[in-house]
């Protein structure tokens, strides 16, 4: 992605079910809709755009590509793949 100059969109999921909410991050070269509404974290190359609706925010953000047959990125909030 880097080499192609994209831009990196991250957003906040929430999921909530009987034992309680659990907050992921997903991210995506794309923005799927809600585009104005991502907040730019940083403008190198790749651009990283955020949207959260006030959520907290992880310390880090690790994104790795996942997958040889159907690569796809995956976020991880503080080094875990949700957060509580």
């Amino acid at each position: 992605m880097a080499t192609r100059g994209g831009t990196l969109f991250l957003r906040v999921r929430h999921n909530r079910c009987c034992s309680g909410g659990l907050t992921f991050l997903d991210a995506s070269t794309s923005a799927d809709r809600d585009v104005d509404q991502y907040e730019t974290l940083n403008k190198a190359n790749p651009e990283v755009r955020l949207f959260h609706l006030g959520s907290v925010l992880p310390e880090k953000v690790s994104v790795e590509v996942r997958g040889k047959v159907r690569p796809h990125l995956v976020a991880y909030w503080d080094g875990c793949a949700y957060r509580l």
